[in-house]
């Protein structure tokens, strides 16, 4: 999927970004510029002239010490592109040498030098490693309808949890926050926004993919314009790829591939509008069943479903399809489901839970 991840320069502003309560789009309108071309900084498929950077200094407002870490990083990422340009093995490498190599002690030198040797079994002259790819593993094709009523549950609570690190439970969730946040605290996740994905994408707008040092969520620039106006199903597939993220990270190592096929949502053909003018979305998975239940659920908190709101009101207050919240309506009419709730919640420790006291 091209560049695996955000660069070291696009970590550092998307962290400031956050830390000013600036998301990307708000960037975008600052700046004048489009999603995809502060994407293509970010991720070095772009050069930061001196134009561009102070740009990014003036808008972010950014202090003397961000500045100057700005400034090297900037140059890094440039660097790392001449690198590319020249076709070098591991550009990274070789651009943290040619930029740092002059502070380098001779012991360290000799240091790196052993370390070459020791991997290699010969002595070599220049810095050569062998890519170390994570093993891709299977993908699950058990057809699967429903999640059994404990895991529902689970699925359930965790969004819930999830959930609040974002937005009070009455509130919509504002999920171009959600992606900020969760990119800047968290190494292992980073997101990406150009004019069009790659083939592997297999016409989705939006996949989440395992990377060497992570993973990312790709998104389509139409389409993530369209879920910052809360576009519905825009929203509940972006939804669905953070699912993954939270839910099977640890089957996203699959090393610039895909683990969990693209949404029949996200490919959203004219043959999938249903009657009421909704997209229909298609479950065959374990996985997939755990993503669909845990995005319906991030969008609108598993309490709002005990409260008698109506479907209609749930998708309108709440940003999600109306058919997908009309799936679990029924759920949460079943006595067991509840008594479960109840169950799980109490051995978490959540004995004040309001479920309690319906």
């Amino acid at each position: 999927m091209g560049e695996i991840m955000r660069s070291g320069f696009g970590k550092a502003v998307q962290k400031i970004r956050a830390e000013r309560g600036i998301t990307q789009s708000a960037f975008a309108e600052l700046t004048g510029w489009s999603l995809s071309r502060i994407s293509n900084i970010e991720y070095q498929r772009a050069a930061i002239s001196d134009d561009v950077l102070r740009v990014y200094l003036r808008v972010l407002n950014t202090t003397g010490k961000e500045a100057h870490h700005l400034r090297k990083l900037a140059s890094f990422s440039n660097g790392v592109r001449k690198e590319q340009a020249q076709q070098s093995e591991h550009p990274n490498m070789v651009a943290l040498l040619r930029q740092f190599g002059k502070d380098l002690s001779p012991k360290a030198v000799a240091e790196i030098q052993q370390i070459i040797e020791k991997e290699t079994g010969e002595r070599v002259s220049a810095l050569m490693f062998q890519s170390n790819k994570s093993p891709k593993k299977p993908r699950s094709k058990t057809k699967r309808a429903h999640l059994q009523l404990q895991r529902f549950v689970e699925v359930c609570i965790l969004a819930s949890q999830f959930r609040r690190g974002f937005a009070k439970e009455t509130h919509k969730l504002n999920l171009e926050k959600v992606l900020e946040e969760l990119a800047a605290n968290n190494d292992d996740f980073d997101y990406r926004i150009s004019e069009v994905l790659p083939a592997t994408a297999r016409g989705a707008f939006a996949v989440i993919v395992g990377e060497t040092h992570g993973v990312t969520l790709h998104c389509e620039d139409d389409r993530y314009t369209k879920l910052t106006k809360g576009v519905h199903f825009c929203r509940h597939v972006v939804a669905h790829e953070i699912g993954h993220y939270v839910l099977h990270r640890d089957q996203l190592n699959s090393d610039g591939e895909l683990v969990f096929e693209p949404q029949l949502l996200a490919q959203n053909s004219s043959q999938m509008i249903g009657a009421k003018g909704e997209i229909q979305q298609v479950v065959d998975t374990n996985e997939e069943a755990e993503a669909e239940c845990f995005a319906t659920m991030l969008l609108i908190p598993w309490e709002a479903f005990i409260r008698g709101t109506t479907a209609d009101y749930l998708a309108s207050d709440f940003g999600e399809q109306r058919s997908e919240v009309k799936r679990y309506m029924s759920y949460f009419k079943q006595p067991a489901v509840i008594e479960e709730f109840k169950k799980q919640l109490w051995e978490l420790g959540e004995a004040s839970h309001p479920i309690f006291r319906e």
